[in-house]
């Protein structure tokens, strides 16, 4: 009997964070800094040499909840 277990999907660096929402890796690090904008991020690691990665799941949820759903104009 084979047991299958699903593997986590890859976590993304920041650069490929990046590339995905069409923005610098720069603009990801203000927004990790300021804390006001941007998606959801995991640190591995403590202190200044923490890691940072993305979770896939993290950007798409990011990204949808920036979808404007047009409305017809009132009459």
């Amino acid at each position: 009997m084979t047991t299958t277990t699903s593997r986590p999907a890859a976590l993304l660096t920041p650069a490929e964070a990046a590339e995905y929402l069409n923005v610098s890796v720069r603009t990801l690090a203000s927004w990790r800094l300021t804390r006001e904008e941007g998606p959801e991020y995991i640190r591995l690691g403590t202190g200044r040499r923490a890691r940072v990665r993305y979770s896939p799941d993290a950007l798409a949820a990011y990204t949808g909840a920036g979808t404007v759903r047009p409305e017809p104009a009132a009459r």
